[in-house]
């Protein structure tokens, strides 16, 4: 399955895909630093097995890639409750030379509509750890609102901090997908 974007694209995952570049991601201390894979990277075979459990039905795992270079830069996941019309999404920009470019609004937008259009979900939510400035920052930017606080719900350098709880409604979306051009 692909989506495209202007910029970029989304396309479903593959066994292939979870090579050298993507488990350096899962590695890399900077670019893990806000996940719970921090604690242990797993290794392909983990990695790979935690692909399968992604039926591109109700649950999707995308990688997201440069259309200029076709270059794969990081993964954005949508897991949907379809008894709810909810759904919950996560992501990870790997490549760091793409911190701080459009790449995160790009593509969650790009599954945001998904969501919104295919799976008629009225909500999209996610969760952030406090000190996650860029993922907050790019939540808001898109509409999505703060919606709670889970209080010294995770640990990072040996300190508990708080994790934010982010959610948009499908109206919120459909009034403000229109200032992004992706």
């Amino acid at each position: 399955m692909k989506i495209s974007g202007k910029s970029f694209y989304l396309r479903s995952l593959l066994k292939k895909d979870i090579n050298k570049v993507y488990l350096s991601w899962l590695r890399d201390p900077k670019v893990n630093q806000f996940l719970e894979v921090s604690f242990s990277p797993p290794n392909k075979k983990q990695a790979q097995a935690r692909l399968l459990k992604f039926d591109n039905k109700t649950n999707y795992f995308f990688g997201i890639f440069d259309k200029k270079n076709d270059k794969f830069i990081g993964t954005i996941t949508l897991k949907i409750d379809l008894i709810n019309k909810i759904a919950y999404l996560g992501f990870l920009i790997g490549d760091r030379s793409y911190w701080g470019t459009k790449a995160t609004v790009d593509s969650i937008a790009l599954l945001m509509d998904f969501g919104f259009k295919k799976h008629q979900l009225s909500k999209i939510w996610g969760i952030s750890i406090i000190n996650n400035i860029g993922t907050i920052f790019n939540l808001k930017k898109l509409g999505f609102i703060q919606e709670g606080r889970l209080r010294g719900h995770a640990k990072r350098k040996g300190k508990q901090v708080d994790r934010i709880i982010f959610g948009i409604l499908k109206k919120e979306w459909s009034d403000k997908r229109k200032k992004f051009y992706y």
